[in-house]
């Protein structure tokens, strides 16, 4: 099984030699827009009048299906597709701007499907090539490639040749292109935004700048953050842990047979559901994730940090890198599918590896699906000020710090769930060292699990603070609060005797901002 995860671990590395990835192959044109019937689409499709009110259309658009190179999980060369709309009557150069969408069975937007594909519209109307990639298993790559679902490199991979694709589209149809490129995505989309903005970095940035990206709602720290949420009595993901357990078995060959980790019935509708070519109804999954899971293999992989499913999620974690460019995560706190910690994870680790233009925004207390419109309005004017006047030369962006001096703050809990599952981990903060002085304290857990009383020590806080106390769902939904001035080695107690049993996230937040979180079972 290692050996496998070797070899295939180098494969999703690796780039293909001979294929030519980003190669403008063709395109097809799929629908024209007059503003009004833009109008007419929002409609069709239940946008209120206030969110029309705010995306009022300037410009005629087309959308095309196009189709260009890239390369699969395993570096094979392999055709993929996505829609592409552009502005008419416009007359300066256009700026490009990538949507990634989320989590989806069988719909592709290049045939302008399901409830995504419609963003392309506001975005070329106010004078962007929009540009929304179908993923790998979708679209023209539909049977022909697996999906990486939530993976770091197929994902990041397939949007960047998309970007690089543009060029050749763009000089197809006459098109000047500005050299500004935004990135962004929510939930899947907003992690694979994250994937292919670091992709680009990494591997292409003397091809394509990136001005900006925007990643909302995304799971970027795969582990431990997203796997614990979706393994967790409370979580209702069933269709994203099985779509995870299902796209990370086909492409790292991690379980000879499904049932080894799901049980039935599941271990066999699971590929019904979720493969490429003809997926079915989710309806059969069950409402609590937990139920799926063989419990011996559970506790298999919450005690054993080296078991060859942590590995590969922690190889498609995506928070540990220093932009270059600014990006703005935004988030909801209320969130039941993604936690909301995996952007304030990804954004305290950004800023202390030297990257200076990293912002997280939560957006209140809204659900998944409610936080959508408002992270992509808020997104859409980001990018809208960013923009350069027509006839104006880009600046390459850079947000790095000359020199930065990092220290490891070390927070350890020690979860028991059913007195049988024990999970020690470790949370690694990296901090600047001028800020080490107020960010030294520690949260000392009197007891875990808990009874009736929440108890614990405010450890290294110098002198008397005013600090935030909370108490989260996993789900993120704020259910306790207070405001509480403590000293330094203080130990504070709150009454949670109204909390049934399960896992809940405690924070303890200073006025400055600096935060401390940990796990507790009750």
């Amino acid at each position: 099984m290692r050996k496998n995860l070797l070899v295939l671990s180098l494969l999703l590395v690796s780039g293909l030699v001979s294929a030519q990835r980003g190669t403008y192959i063709s395109d097809t044109l799929r629908g024209s827009y007059t503003p009004e019937e833009i109008i007419e689409v929002y409609e069709s499709l239940g946008l209120t009048d206030d969110l029309i009110g705010v995306l009022p259309p300037t410009h005629p658009v087309e959308l095309y299906k196009l189709v260009y190179e890239t390369v699969d999980a395993f570096g094979d060369p392999v055709n993929a597709s996505g829609l592409v709309g552009i502005p008419l009557d416009y007359d300066c150069p256009l700026a490009v701007v990538s949507y990634s969408h989320g989590t989806t069975r069988n719909t592709d937007q290049s045939e302008m499907e399901g409830g995504e594909w419609f963003i392309s519209l506001p975005l070329a109307s106010d004078g962007f090539i929009s540009m929304l990639p179908d993923y790998l298993g979708y679209g023209e790559s539909k049977c022909t490639a697996f999906h990486g679902y939530n993976m770091n490199k197929p994902l990041a991979r397939d949007i960047a040749d998309m970007h690089r694709a543009i060029r050749g589209f763009a000089a197809a149809k006459g098109l000047e292109l500005s050299g500004e490129n935004f990135l962004t995505g929510y939930s899947e989309g907003g992690y694979a935004a994250m994937a292919a903005t670091k992709e680009i970095q990494d591997n292409l940035w003397d091809e394509i700048q990136v001005t900006a990206s925007a990643p909302l709602s995304g799971a970027y720290v795969v582990y431990p953050i997203t796997r614990d949420f979706i393994i967790s009595p409370e979580s209702l993901n069933s269709g994203n842990l099985s779509y995870i357990i299902y796209s990370y078995n086909n492409i790292y060959n991690l379980l000879g047979d499904l049932s080894e980790a799901i049980v039935a019935p599941y271990d066999t509708l699971i590929p019904y559901i979720w493969n490429e070519c003809n997926p079915q109804s989710a309806a059969g999954l069950p409402d609590t994730a937990f139920t799926m899971v063989n419990l011996d293999y559970m506790n298999d992989v919450l005690t054993d940090e080296f078991h060859i499913l942590n590995v590969i999620l922690r190889e498609n974690n995506i928070y540990d890198w220093t932009p270059r460019m600014p990006i703005r995560m935004y988030h909801c706190s209320e969130d039941e599918q993604v936690p909301w910690q995996n952007a304030v994870a990804a954004a305290e680790k950004m800023r202390a590896n030297g990257s200076t233009c990293i912002e997280e925004f939560s957006l209140g207390p809204l659900s998944h699906n409610g936080c959508a419109p408002l992270a992509l309005l808020n997104t859409k004017s980001w990018f809208e000020s960013l923009r350069v006047p027509c006839g104006v030369t880009p600046e390459v962006p850079n947000c790095l710090l000359t020199q930065i001096d990092t220290v490891e703050v070390i927070v350890t809990d020690t979860i028991v769930v059913n007195d049988t599952i024990v999970v020690n981990d470790t949370i690694y903060i990296n901090t600047g060292v001028e800020d080490l002085a107020a960010n030294g304290f520690e949260i000392e857990l009197l007891g875990n699990p808990v009874g009736d009383k929440l108890r614990f020590n405010v450890l290294n806080q110098t002198g008397e603070a005013e600090v935030s106390v909370r108490v989260f769902a996993l789900n993120g939904q704020l259910l306790f609060e207070e405001q509480m001035m403590i000293g330094a080695e203080a130990m504070v107690q709150n009454d949670v005797s109204r909390l049934g049993a399960g896992m809940y996230l405690l924070q303890c937040q200073l006025a400055n901002g600096v935060s401390k979180t940990v796990r507790f079972v009750k």
